[in-house]
């Protein structure tokens, strides 16, 4: 716990941007990550700021994310290629999309989320393996074709059967 838990978002970016700023309270104030889920809280862009410790911390993200899906730019690698991660990161907005790992760019699961995004640019931040198998079909046409593919086998499972029957049995 640093000695600067009190300080607010606009606070911290002037001293992180105050060429004063020692080095050793330059690393206290980026290492702490209590202090970035407030810092977050108020300005999910600044996570960009801190180290790459509190950067691979799920909750400081999370709080970043849910406030401002983009802010999963400054995420740690390992966060930008967990799959919970990124569908909430690109559910709060879309253009999250271009900055997950190839893998998850790769994910039709978390593409359909990334509705708002432009077909052109779309194009350009799917990954490689899906661009693939769609070929040259428009990509959220696709996308949602898929999506109602998915629906309808989940609508198939014995796991769904069984909780319909259940429910029409009271």
């Amino acid at each position: 716990m640093s000695n600067y838990q009190s300080i607010g978002a606009d606070d911290f970016f002037k001293l992180v941007k105050d060429p004063n700023t020692t080095p050793a309270v330059l690393k206290e104030v980026t290492s702490d990550s209590e202090l970035a889920k407030s810092v977050v809280a108020d300005n999910p862009q600044l996570l960009k700021y801190f180290d790459e410790g509190v950067r691979n911390n799920d909750s400081v993200v999370l709080q970043a994310i849910k406030e401002d899906g983009t802010a999963i730019e400054h995420a740690s690698n390992r966060i930008k290629d967990s799959k919970t991660m990124g569908t909430i990161a690109v559910r709060q907005d879309g253009n999250a999309f271009k900055h997950l790992s190839e893998n998850l760019r790769n994910d039709p699961e978390i593409a359909v989320f990334a509705d708002i995004v432009p077909e052109d640019l779309m194009k350009q931040y799917i990954g490689n393996s899906l661009k693939e198998k769609i070929g040259n079909a428009p990509v959220h046409a696709w996308l949602e074709g898929e999506e109602a593919k998915r629906n309808k086998a989940k609508q198939a499972s014995p796991e769904y059967l069984a909780a319909r029957a259940s429910l029409k049995t009271r």
